[in-house]
């Protein structure tokens, strides 16, 4: 893996101290929970067996937009396939225990080609996808910069993993898509052609044979870096502790929690756990949860 993608995800993660002060929040007109409903069939559920949510949280984050030959480099694996399904929101708890929990929707993409990456994903296999924004009983979190993912729809992929509890990251074998909406490209219907998602240097469609002579242009073994995740954000504290960037005081608070992030995953809350984060939510913006019939 590249070292500027690293330097990305080392961004990303330092982010998620500041995850408090990282989304703006729109107040939605109060209306009653279904009575009799499971917590955990509320948190879990789809958004067509809930209410209106009473709290949406807009997630600011801006993704990077990559020319066609970057995506190549920064991606662990490259891949054309189909969204098959999409599953339940899951309400994520990050290792800094004072930063909220997220939302995230994982969905599952049959494979129809591997561009780049590991030979197991042969045709026909199911990878998990996982994007930011989701919803539960009360509370739901979008995020623009996140791609549009329709099922039954064929994409091209670049995607990349972490490999520890950076980033609002669990354990498991699922992908997040690089540069968000930028690493998703359409198939636009007229054979192997892919639609450009951004305003990228090389603005144009291009062919799976496109993504594989990027590919070729690669230096042999330079996407097998494992200076990625956690690890990547510590060397950053690092660097700018020595150059000046960091006070001492938030050296050893940020490599504190970068060194929580490296030894161990966040967590995917459910039922009562759930549903009393977002009703923790709800509280610090001062909603009341209305009485049910």
């Amino acid at each position: 893996m590249a070292q500027s993608r690293a330097r990305n995800l080392c961004i990303a993660a330092v982010a998620c101290i500041a995850v408090l002060a990282g989304g703006s929040l729109l107040l939605k007109t109060p209306s009653p929970t279904p009575s009799g409903t499971d917590s955990a069939q509320q948190t879990q559920g789809t958004d067509a067996n809930l209410p209106e949510p009473l709290l949406v949280q807009e997630l600011t984050e801006a993704d990077p937009s990559y020319s066609l030959d970057d995506a190549a480099a920064r991606a662990d694996l490259i891949v054309t396939g189909t969204i098959v399904s999409e599953g339940a929101s899951l309400l994520v708890k990050p290792v800094h225990e004072d930063a909220d929990p997220r939302f995230f929707t994982d969905r599952t993409f049959k494979v129809d080609s591997v561009l780049k990456g590991s030979p197991a994903y042969s045709k026909g296999k199911g990878i998990t996808l996982r994007t930011p924004g989701g919803r539960g009983t009360y509370v739901e979190m979008s995020n623009g910069s996140a791609p549009e993912l329709n099922q039954g729809d064929n994409y091209l992929l670049f995607l990349y993993s972490i490999p520890d509890g950076s980033s609002y990251n669990t354990e498991g074998d699922h992908y997040y898509i690089l540069g968000g909406s930028s690493g998703a490209w359409k198939q636009t219907g007229e054979g192997d052609a892919y639609v450009n998602p951004s305003e990228l240097e090389d603005n144009r469609n291009v062919t799976t044979d496109d993504v594989t002579t990027a590919v070729k242009k690669l230096p042999p073994n330079g996407d097998e870096d494992s200076n990625s995740g956690a690890q990547a954000t510590i060397e950053q504290i690092e660097q700018d502790y020595q150059n000046g960037s960091l006070s001492e005081e938030a050296y050893r608070d940020y490599l504190e929690i970068a060194q929580k992030e490296a030894s161990s995953f966040a967590t995917v809350l459910t039922g009562d756990e759930a549903l009393a984060a977002e009703e923790e939510m709800l509280g610090a913006s001062g909603i009341e949860i209305p009485a049910t019939s």
